[in-house]
Order: C-alpha cells, then sequence, then structure tokens
C-alpha cells in the first residue's frame, strides 16, 4: 500500500514545491538578463557620447585654430565667440551619433533638446580636460 502512494506523494510535491521553484527561478533570471542588457546598452550609449564630443571638440579645436587666434589677437574669447564654437561642437557631435531616435531611448531621454543638453554637458567637460593637457 506505501508502495502504491509514494509515486502520488512524490506527483503532489514537486508539483506543489519545484514547479513554482523552477518557475520562479525561471522569472528571476529572466529579470536579471533584461536588466543587464539595459545597463549595457546605457554604458554603451555613454561611451558613444563621451567619444562622440570628445572627437566634436578636437575636430572644432583642430578646424577653427586659426580663427580662434584671429578672433583672439588678445588672447581672449568673447562669450558669443564661445558659444558659436560650442554649438559647431554639438552640431559635429550630433551628427557623429547618426540616428538618435536609439541613443535617446538607451539614454532614457524623451526629446532631442533633452540629449543635447547632456550633450552640452559633456563638451564643457571636454573642453575642461583639454584645457588641463
Amino acid at each position: 500500500m506505501l508502495q502504491q502512494l509514494l509515486p502520488q506523494v512524490l506527483d503532489i510535491v514537486m508539483v506543489s514545491i519545484f514547479l513554482p521553484l523552477v518557475t520562479y527561478l525561471s522569472a528571476r533570471i529572466g529579470i536579471f538578463i533584461n536588466e543587464t542588457t539595459k545597463a549595457t546598452k546605457y554604458g554603451a550609449a555613454l561611451a558613444k557620447v563621451n567619444e562622440g564630443t570628445l572627437v566634436a571638440v578636437k575636430a572644432v579645436e583642430q578646424e577653427m585654430r586659426p580663427l580662434i587666434k584671429a578672433a583672439a589677437e588678445d588672447g581672449v574669447l568673447t562669450d558669443e565667440e564661445k558659444a558659436k564654437l560650442k554649438a559647431k561642437a554639438v552640431e559635429l557631435s550630433l551628427l557623429h551619433f547618426g540616428d538618435l531616435k536609439p541613443l535617446l531611448k538607451d539614454l532614457g531621454y524623451q526629446t532631442t533638446e533633452e540629449l543635447k543638453e547632456f550633450v552640452r554637458s559633456k563638451i564643457e567637460a571636454s573642453i575642461h580636460d583639454m584645457k588641463k593637457w
């Protein structure tokens, strides 16, 4: 009699304990993979922005060096001249990024203007870093 009940008890234990446990573990693994993927996309997007802004700042600096020297014979650029150079760097950065939709999504921005503001801050940081060199 015990030998006949043992398989039924094992079936009940399997269904009531192991199946929910496996389901729970599968869900947790799915969540982990999803979070890891999002973190990887975010990191890749940040790296792309960092690279793009640095390249743009260097390109503007190289391209505009004679103009910068001519405009600032006294060694100081006006605020208007600085703003034009930064705007040019933002424009070059955005061109470097290509399609902005994936970048907006990966960084969690809703509008292009939010991304531009972020790029402006990165350009400021790149300019500051270049001054250290």
